[in-house]
């Protein structure tokens, strides 16, 4: 994995820090609430005890699974405080300790971004080895679509790594689109609290619309055939 060491000891110092400095804002809160709501309508059906929560990191979506994974141990650290009920698991995200065909559904949030294509493709077929037949896979990356528009270039590893849907697809052709979403397609960080309940609702509209493309962040649920 490219810079994985680098990675990994990133969020390993950003741990005890994470949930408060990343979420504990204004822009944190609009973007947990827009991911929130989306994995809520897509994982009505599966049984916590069949989801992972892949790159689980201090375990933000870990009240919808009952089995997590992460590489960084400090991360690790802050989700097992948060839920110690939970099987949580030190490894690497291209290869699982888990049988083939265990889970209903993976979720896997904020973790391509970071990756690169060869490494996203080795996560995927990962993914598409332990989920079972008819399997959800709800992941988000940044979007190329939008980023073209606005000619925006990244530097580093840090949300590099982005995708059009065809591109992602083509990655691992087992999977097929089954839904996508949108978020924030307003530059939420630089507008007033009081200014971004408002566009909360008009940015959720929109990214259900047909323009959702050119959101910030695409989340995708993928099913496997």
């Amino acid at each position: 994995m490219q810079n994985r060491n680098e990675i990994i000891d990133y969020y390993d110092k950003a741990a005890p820090d994470y949930d408060h400095s990343r979420f504990g804002n204004s822009y944190g809160e609009f973007i947990d609430y827009q991911e929130r709501a989306i994995i809520s309508s897509l994982l009505k059906s599966a049984p916590r005890n069949q989801t992972l929560d892949l790159a689980c990191g201090t375990g933000r979506f870990l009240d919808f699974a009952d089995f997590g994974v992460d590489a960084s141990e400090k991360m690790l650290e802050i989700a097992i405080q948060k839920f110690p009920q939970v099987s949580l698991f030190q490894e690497d995200a291209r290869s699982t300790h888990f049988y083939s065909n265990t889970f209903s559904a993976i979720i896997s949030m904020h973790f391509l971004m970071h990756l690169d294509k060869d490494t996203t493709k080795d996560v995927l077929n990962e993914c598409d080895r332990i989920l079972k037949t008819g399997g959800l896979l709800i992941i988000d990356f940044p979007s190329k679509y939008r980023r073209q528009l606005f000619r925006q270039k990244t530097e580093g590893w840090r949300c590099a790594n982005d995708f059009k849907l065809g591109e992602l697809l083509a990655l691992n052709k087992n999977f097929r689109l089954k839904k996508y979403f949108g978020i924030m397609l307003f530059p939420i960080h630089r507008f007033s609290p009081g200014t971004i309940k408002i566009l909360r609702r008009i940015d959720t509209l929109l990214c259900r619309s047909f323009i959702r493309r050119y959101a910030s962040y695409l989340v995708v649920a993928l099913e496997k055939a």
